[in-house]
């Protein structure tokens, strides 16, 4: 499925572009008409091809199919009702060429639709992967911060006990603190490797 947005002019709506796509087709067969020596037969074909072209481009891959056909039943219309070997070869070509024109930009529009869908997707994967990053930091900055707030505390007290100068209460008081910030520390260590 096309939406609005995969055409040019994304505000004119498709009916108006239906109606563009075939009035060019008009247009090429009324100048064909009226300059047979400026446009011919297989200039006429190449214009209506170009028409195609443009009404896949503009208007979608229907369009397009129904513009080969106006300009193919108007090409023999016009060619009269006994074809010259020429003309029926430039309608054949014209029409094949129709197709694939139509074809190819139907292609592209799907893939640029792809495109789309996959820059989508990538750009999800990369907002993941910076918020799986974000809580990755936050995760280590919290654990670092758990596993040295126990060893400061330790560090400080024997620092303070090998001064020396602790009267007995407030060594045993620093031993206190020693055991239970290394219970912590290995509390916090096995819940660590838990996780």
């Amino acid at each position: 499925m096309t939406s609005r947005g995969d055409y040019p002019f994304p505000d004119v709506p498709l009916a108006v572009r239906r109606v563009v796509a075939m009035l060019v087709v008009v247009i090429v067969f009324l100048a064909y008409r009226s300059s047979a020596a400026l446009i011919d037969e297989g200039s006429l074909f190449l214009l209506l091809s170009t028409a195609v072209l443009g009404s896949a481009w503009f208007a979608g891959t229907g369009t397009a199919l129904a513009v080969t056909v106006l300009s193919a039943v108007l090409g023999s219309m016009l060619a009269g009702p006994t074809l010259s070997r020429a003309v029926e070869t430039h309608l054949a070509l014209f029409v094949a060429h129709g197709l694939l024109l139509t074809a190819l930009v139907s292609e592209l529009r799907q893939a640029r639709q792809r495109a789309e869908r996959e820059a989508g997707i990538a750009e999800a994967a990369r907002a993941e992967s910076e918020a799986a990053s974000r809580l990755k930091d936050e995760f280590l900055g919290t654990v670092s911060h758990e596993l040295r707030t126990p060893l400061n505390a330790v560090l400080g007290w024997l620092h303070l006990i090998r001064t020396g100068k602790l009267d007995a209460a407030t060594v045993s008081r620093g031993f206190e603190s020693i055991e239970r910030n290394v219970r912590l520390q290995a509390q916090l260590t096995a819940d660590l490797l838990d996780t």
